[in-house]
């Protein structure tokens, strides 16, 4: 059965401009999928191209980001060294990666070609950052770590770079998930009982409480983002972070929220439900 709830308005960015020519295309969107690589059941990174796969693969007591064709053949490794290397995403011409890296002693982002040659340190965080995520127009949005209170969790922030200019977005101790729309215009972060858009440019923003509309939703964050073809809305899996006894099922476990930029908020009670209703969601 589906569901509707009215929703209330309210934003976080991040960056470095990492494509140094304009993108012929306006869409891009992070497109996982699984295939079979020698045997296993790899979880890659669609390029915008269709070209090609990256992913991130254990290598003794590290990780290395690994190539192949979309097709799962042509395997070769692309980084090879006692550093971590990890969370790959491709920029808009689909020949070059972002990812982070652990080579300069502290998690930060690198680009490179998917032919090899020079790697490029992007970032100079203080206290480190990770998740790189780029969009059409070869922005980087990443999750940037901060300093921790004695005690505490260690807080973290979505930063933005849009050509010279750096934003920090949202500051959270607990930021799960964050994507842009294929156009590059607006980007969706979770954290813990929200949902926040915020159009970069302008900045204007809009966060949902999820607990304000189901009581049910207090203890919970949202994940596995991804946006609709026509960037106007979000679906995602709510991840409930609170306690629970043994195997009991809790509102959300199978759900799925569908969360427009205006402020609706419909949910399926399953996946099959919502995939019947929206083809687009996985």
């Amino acid at each position: 059965m589906r569901r509707w709830l009215l929703v209330v308005m309210a934003v976080c960015w991040c960056g470095e401009h990492v494509s140094e020519t304009n993108a012929q295309s306006s869409e891009i969107t992070r497109t996982p999928v699984e295939l079979d690589i020698d045997g296993q059941r790899v979880k890659a990174l669609l390029s915008p191209d269709e070209n090609f796969v990256v992913w991130a693969t254990r290598d003794n007591n590290d990780l290395e980001i690994m190539l192949a064709n979309a097709d799962g053949t042509g395997v070769r490794q692309l980084t090879d060294n006692r550093a971590i290397d990890y969370a790959p995403d491709w920029l808009p011409d689909s020949q070059r990666i972002v990812f982070c890296s652990t080579r300069s002693g502290m998690h930060q982002i690198h680009r490179m070609s998917i032919e090899g040659g020079q790697v490029e340190q992007l970032t100079d965080e203080e206290f480190g950052c990770r998740l790189p995520r780029t969009n059409s127009r070869g922005d980087l949005a990443y999750q940037q770590m901060t300093e921790a209170p004695r005690g505490k969790a260690q807080p973290a922030a979505v930063v933005v770079t849009i050509g010279d200019t750096q934003k920090q977005l949202v500051t959270s101790d607990y930021i799960n998930d964050f994507v842009w729309n294929a156009g590059g215009t607006w980007i969706a972060i979770a954290t813990v009982d929200k949902l926040h858009f915020i159009d970069p440019e302008s900045e204007e923003k809009i966060s949902i409480t999820l607990h304000e509309q189901d009581e049910r939703l207090h203890a919970h964050a949202p994940g596995d983002l991804h946006w609709s073809p026509d960037g106007d809305a979000v679906a995602c899996r709510i991840r409930f972070l609170g306690g629970r006894m043994g195997d009991v099922e809790i509102f959300g476990d199978k759900q799925v929220f569908l969360i427009s930029t205006t402020g609706d908020f419909e949910y399926f009670d399953n996946l099959e439900e919502a995939q019947a209703e929206h083809d687009w969601i996985r």
